[in-house]
């Protein structure tokens, strides 16, 4: 079973998030976060397979968050989420420490295979 935190300030985002990785991981346990401090925190204390965050939230976001992570669990997986452009943050964020990173806009359609090629299928 995968353990998965989804990160994001915006409580209707979230649940969207959660909701498609619920649908195509039915065994995963979910954790959620609302902030950097609190993903940070979770992130830390709890044993995850993968971290989904937003790239901007309160309290630094997620390159402020992944420093940390990595410092703590070099090998986590992380993938970020945003509404700015890949063609400007994807890069960026992947030198920073990222797996990979999304569009909002196309969350509904690359969550998934991004998270199956990062994690492989889920154990039975």
């Amino acid at each position: 079973m995968y353990r998965i935190l989804v990160a994001d300030d915006h409580y209707a985002v979230r649940q969207a998030l959660l909701t498609l990785l619920r649908d195509s991981f039915t065994s995963a346990e979910l954790g959620e976060a609302e902030d950097t401090d609190s993903l940070i925190t979770t992130a830390l204390k709890h044993s995850w397979d993968l971290v989904v965050t937003d790239l901007v939230m309160p309290g630094g976001g997620a390159m402020q968050a992944i420093k940390k992570i990595r410092a703590a669990k070099p090998r986590l997986p992380v993938i970020v989420v945003s509404t700015h452009s890949a063609d400007i943050y994807a890069a960026w964020t992947e030198r920073g420490g990222a797996n990979a990173f999304l569009e909002k806009d196309k969350v509904s359609a690359q969550l998934i295979p991004i998270v199956k090629q990062i994690l492989g299928q889920p154990p039975v």
